[in-house]
């Protein structure tokens, strides 16, 4: 029979991530899953961005939100995602969203 788990233990659960290689920086980067806060600012932005809001900001938080290395740390701030090669920051976001199921990829590469 089974033990109930402690809340300790779901929390050390919680934040999965997923090993992305990156061949265009020389190695790996990890894709966090967002928690339940970040998923609602997530998708608060996204539909901004569906009602004509700048890509970047939303490209930005998600990445700051998401990328990560292997002990989890975040390698990035929501400002220095900008600085980053335009065609690497929506091939990440895109994977990012996938990861985290934020919504349908065919609507998402419309944008």
């Amino acid at each position: 029979m089974s033990m109930g788990l402690s809340k300790e233990a779901i929390l050390l659960k919680s934040f999965r991530k997923e090993k992305l290689s990156v061949p265009e920086w020389g190695g790996d980067v990890y894709i966090r899953h967002v928690s339940g806060k970040q998923r609602e600012a997530v998708q608060s932005q996204a539909k901004k961005v569906k009602d004509g809001g700048p890509e970047m900001a939303f490209a930005s938080e998600l990445l700051a939100m998401c990328l990560c290395d292997e002990s989890g740390a975040a390698l990035f701030a929501p400002d220095e995602i900008p600085t980053l090669e335009g065609a690497m920051i929506e091939r990440l976001a895109l994977h990012c969203v996938k990861v985290n199921g934020l919504g349908k990829q065919d609507d998402i590469e419309k944008n």
